[in-house]
């Protein structure tokens, strides 16, 4: 039985009642009933095999794959195509997609991150790198640059900024200039430094992590001590309230020890790469619900019953 077969009809006017027809009325819906989804006795778990689609599941549970509908209603998936685990493949795609060109991780003028209070980057901007020069002859130098990109985001919580169609050679020590109309109408803003390059943006980092508590790290805090996610942040003491001459400061964070490849084997601990994400994120749709057999033709028949209104 096809999903949309028992589905009411409804009919449409148009024209002002000239035009009429007849149409599928997908508005309908019917859904489990909680304590069915909680009942261990109604349902066995399953583990969704690599390239495993509804209908392959459907069919070697029930012997039909027209009933994967069932499946998906009963574990609320509303869209297949990303509520599903996507197979090694699709998902490798999806990632590259998602992720495209290179990160460029910056630093301030100081070589310090988290302090780009007046610094932006809108998407499709272009970022020129300026190898080897000071921010006094900077405006001179920009000209005639061979080392451009296309801003595609920028994430100043991470001092991250995603380009694509890269071309040149961008270099860590380079400064990058940002060509676009400003709020203020100027054409272009000095960025940062270039700090750390990482070709594939998918390999960079995402977000920071406690891998012993599953905590997500403040970037702007020290790394964690004592096996716990607890953090001193940029400008606290540990145990203190007040900024002190003996308290953190950005070159002390995790995100500063990434950016700079300081301190790898600390930074590179907690860091969760775009990709790790992605692949822990699809690996939650991994273990679904599936109703036990013997109950799937009191469920047809159920079914069919309400979407006749009964």
């Amino acid at each position: 039985m096809a999903y949309f077969d028992k589905f009411p009809q409804v009919r449409y006017s148009f024209d002002d009642g000239k035009t009429n027809k007849t149409a599928i009325n997908i508005l309908k819906r019917v859904g489990f009933r909680d304590y069915l989804k909680d009942n261990t006795s109604y349902f066995i778990e399953y583990n969704v095999k690599d390239g495993d689609t509804p209908e392959m599941v459907a069919h070697k549970i029930y012997g039909s794959s027209e009933l994967h509908w069932v499946i998906l209603l009963f574990n609320d998936i509303v869209n297949p195509f990303y509520d599903w685990p996507m197979s090694t493949r699709k998902l490798e795609s999806f990632i590259k997609k998602r992720y495209p060109g290179s990160a460029f991780f910056l630093t301030d003028e100081s070589g310090g991150t988290g302090t780009f209070a007046d610094v932006h980057f809108d998407r499709n901007w272009t970022v020129l790198g300026v190898n080897g020069n000071t921010y006094d002859d900077l405006q001179s130098a920009v000209y005639g640059q061979t080392n451009a990109a296309l801003v595609y985001k920028w994430d100043k919580s991470l001092s991250k900024l995603e380009v694509t169609d890269v071309s040149g050679d961008f270099a860590v020590g380079d400064f990058i200039v940002a060509i676009g109309t400003s709020a203020d109408g100027s054409t272009y803003n000095v960025g940062a430094h270039l700090s750390r390059v990482v070709d594939l943006n998918y390999s960079a980092v995402h977000h920071f992590e406690n891998t012993i508590d599953n905590t997500i790290l403040n970037p702007l805090g020290a790394p964690p001590t004592g096996g716990t996610g607890e953090q001193v942040l940029v400008g606290r003491t540990a145990g203190a309230g007040a900024y002190s001459s003996s308290a953190v400061t950005y070159g002390d964070t995790v995100l500063q020890n990434y950016v700079t490849n300081v301190l790898l084997a600390v930074s590179e601990t907690f860091a969760v790469t775009n990709y790790e994400h992605e692949t822990k994120e699809n690996e939650k749709f991994r273990t679904i619900r599936i109703i036990k057999p013997e109950h799937i033709q009191r469920i047809v028949s159920e079914f069919e019953n309400l979407m006749r209104g009964g």
